[in-house]
C-alpha cells in the first residue's frame, strides 16, 4: 500500500473511532479532609487559623477582640497571633469582605490559647457611593459596615484622573 493511502486510511479509522467512542462515566472521587491547625501557642499568646468552607486558608481576614481593643490580620497561610494576652474568656470576631463574619468565644489559659475560624463565602455586592462637591475640594472618610475606619482604601474621582489613599 502506498504511503498516501495508509495515511488516509489511518486518519479515517481515527475519525471513525472518535465517533464511536462514548464519554466515560463520571467518577466521584473521595472527599479530601484538610486539617488546618493553628500554629503552636505559648504563654500570653493566642494563635489561630482562618479558612473557608473548602478548608482553604484565608489571607487578610481581620480578627478583632473588641473587649481588649486588639486587631490583627491573617497571614498568607491563614494564621494569626495575638501576644500579651491576659487569661480568661474572650469573644473574637473574624471578618473579610466576600465572607460572612463569624463571632466566637475562646478561652485563654496561662499556657496560651488557640482557635479556628471557618468562614462561608457571601457573594454580596455593596452598592456604589457617589459624592459630588461644587467647589472647595473633597473630604470624607471611608468606613466598613460596622463604621470602623478603613485605611489604605483608594478613592478615585470618576470624571478626572485624580485619586487619593485613606490614612
Amino acid at each position: 500500500m502506498c504511503p498516501l493511502h495508509s495515511t488516509v486510511l489511518a486518519s479515517a479509522l481515527l475519525v471513525l473511532a472518535a465517533a464511536i467512542a462514548t464519554a466515560q462515566d463520571p467518577v466521584r472521587l473521595p472527599g479530601v479532609t484538610v486539617k488546618g491547625a493553628p500554629p503552636p501557642t505559648g504563654p500570653k499568646s493566642f494563635t489561630g487559623v482562618v479558612r473557608d468552607t473548602d478548608a482553604a486558608p484565608l489571607e487578610g481576614v481581620e480578627i478583632i477582640i473588641p473587649e481588649l481593643q486588639k486587631r490583627v490580620l491573617t497571614n498568607a497561610d491563614g494564621t494569626f497571633r495575638f501576644t500579651e494576652m491576659p487569661t480568661g474568656e474572650f469573644q473574637m470576631r473574624a471578618r473579610k469582605i466576600g465572607f460572612t463574619p463569624q463571632l466566637r468565644d475562646f478561652r485563654m489559659t496561662k499556657d496560651g490559647g488557640s482557635g479556628v475560624f471557618e468562614l462561608s463565602p457571601w457573594p454580596f455586592q455593596m452598592p456604589p457611593v457617589v459624592t459630588r462637591v461644587a467647589l472647595g475640594g473633597i473630604s470624607g472618610s471611608v468606613a466598613d459596615t460596622s463604621y470602623a475606619p478603613v485605611a489604605d482604601a483608594e478613592v478615585r474621582i470618576a470624571t478626572q484622573s485624580l485619586r487619593a489613599m485613606t490614612d
